[in-house]
């Protein structure tokens, strides 16, 4: 029997999605529609990251969403679409997710 060995990837880029993904839940976390935005919105800088480590940052926040079987507020959806967006683009991978965690908030109007 071969030994169990776990392959040691470089999940960098991996870690900058999920690092992402929780400051997001955070920021979700401290504001609502009936409190306001209180705390600032997540500044980091995606405009050069690769589709994969997008649909990953996307995909960290719906395995959030349905682990604390909550989804994302409006507020927080807002947020992201005029910070990022995310629904005016034009990869289907991309507005798949992000139109999920929209639809899962409540949100009626995505576009």
């Amino acid at each position: 029997m071969l030994p169990h060995q776990k392959p040691d990837f470089d999940r960098s880029l991996a870690k900058e999605s999920e690092t992402l993904a929780s400051d997001w839940v955070a920021f979700d976390n401290n504001n609502s529609i009936e409190t306001g935005v209180s705390t600032a919105i997540p500044e980091t800088d995606i405009s050069k990251w690769t589709t994969l480590s997008i649909t990953c940052f996307l995909d960290e926040l719906l395995i959030h969403t349905s682990t604390r079987d909550k989804p994302l507020s409006i507020v927080t959806i807002q947020a992201m679409k005029e910070t990022y967006g995310f629904d005016s683009s034009h990869n289907a991978e991309i507005l798949y997710r992000f139109c999920r965690l929209a639809i899962e908030s409540g949100m009626t109007v995505i576009y």
